[in-house]
């Protein structure tokens, strides 16, 4: 049991990583980052995901700490944009991983 689990955690880890660095919330991996750059960010997001929290807690989750360990500055205007584009990613992710293991 502990074998799937951790293979399960890997695989889901994979698809959250790929999509996170697609979406690259601090244009780190645009500018030649490693891949595993936003490693933090997909540990919080899998974690939140097993743990049933809502998008909106997700969403507040990643920007804190965008804007804390990443020191990536997101200026008031443009917040609301950049929230609603994140809980469109998490959303996705969200659906990636139950579409794949609702089969």
């Amino acid at each position: 049991m502990k074998y799937e689990l951790k293979e399960k955690y890997k695989n889901d880890f994979a698809i959250v990583r790929k999509l996170i660095n697609e979406f690259d919330p601090t244009d780190l991996i645009k500018s030649g980052a490693p891949l595993d750059e936003y490693d933090s960010l997909s540990n919080i997001i899998v974690s939140s995901i097993y743990n049933n929290k809502p998008i909106s807690e997700m969403s507040s989750m990643i920007i804190y700490e965008i804007q804390n360990s990443f020191e990536y500055f997101i200026p008031n205007q443009e917040k609301a944009d950049y929230t609603l584009k994140l809980e469109e990613v998490l959303n996705t992710i969200y659906k990636s991983l139950n579409n794949k293991h609702s089969h």
